[in-house]
């Protein structure tokens, strides 16, 4: 399996705190079925970015040192460089200009939103990202208030061809009953497209092994691996992916997000 988003780097954000924990992440990430990851750390959130004016070339950097770490650990993981970006209006000009990495150095996006209200500049952004070429992946969406009240906002979004990336540890129910029924639904839904772990310490949270166990009861074993193998494969070729995306009732829709809007827990 592979993991697109994960938080590997030691010291750089609020993810490991020194090398030692990198290691011991990076082996639990093996432990849990993980052959590659993308190292995503915050790279323009000066709220938890400690490099808050590191550009792309100095992420790769350091995911380049740590890369030496692992192999001289003898820790069979392959890793990618990336970024966990946060949305502003500059974020197109901030990726053009190299100040933000893309996932594996390819026309994927890591793009996370805030997480209590729905961005003014969401639609905007999103246009001219994929107007330079630029394919977004919105990390974990059933974290985000402004989706549990307007659940159908995904499907407006993943219409429009962008992607979305759900973390284990929603899907598994340890983020809160909340979290899971939303997840649940988006998967059944074919709305998100990868799973991954955003682990930021081993022990820190569901794993992709876990993951996968419950896709697999959700939509079955083809799609489960499309979502923890296939597709995360696409991106780290710098590939489409074609969402398969299930219809639903519009009475299913509209009273869904309401039944939930009072016991959202971020």
């Amino acid at each position: 399996m592979i993991d697109v988003h994960l938080h590997l780097l030691p010291a750089v954000d609020d993810g490991p705190a020194d090398l030692d924990a990198s290691l011991d992440l990076a082996r639990a990430c093996v432990a849990s079925g993980a052959s590659a990851v993308v190292v995503t750390p915050h790279v323009n959130d000066r709220t938890r970015a400690l490099l808050p004016d590191a550009d792309a070339d100095a992420v790769r950097a350091r995911v380049a040192a740590l890369r030496l770490e692992v192999e001289r650990a003898g820790i069979p993981l392959t890793l990618h460089a990336g970024g966990e970006a946060y949305l502003s209006p500059t974020l197109p000009a901030d990726v053009r200009a190299g100040r933000v990495p893309t996932l594996a150095g390819t026309q994927w996006l890591l793009v996370e939103t805030a997480t209590t209200y729905s961005p003014l500049f969401l639609d905007q952004t999103m246009f001219e990202l994929q107007a330079a070429g630029i394919a977004p992946l919105l990390a974990h969406p059933e974290r985000y208030a402004w989706l549990h009240k307007d659940h159908a906002a995904l499907r407006r979004l993943v219409a429009r061809g962008i992607c979305a990336q759900i973390t284990a540890s929603a899907l598994t129910g340890e983020r809160g009953r909340a979290q899971r029924v939303l997840a649940e639904s988006f998967v059944r839904e074919g709305l998100v497209q990868v799973i991954a772990s955003d682990l930021h310490r081993a022990g820190g949270g569901a794993t992709l092994q876990d993951a996968y166990a419950a896709a697999a009861a959700l939509v079955g074993d083809e799609r489960a691996r499309d979502l923890l193998e296939t597709n995360p494969q696409h991106i780290l070729d710098g590939e489409p992916i074609v969402p398969r995306v299930e219809e639903v009732s519009s009475r299913r829709t509209s009273w869904w997000p309401k039944a939930w809007r009072r016991s959202v827990n971020f």
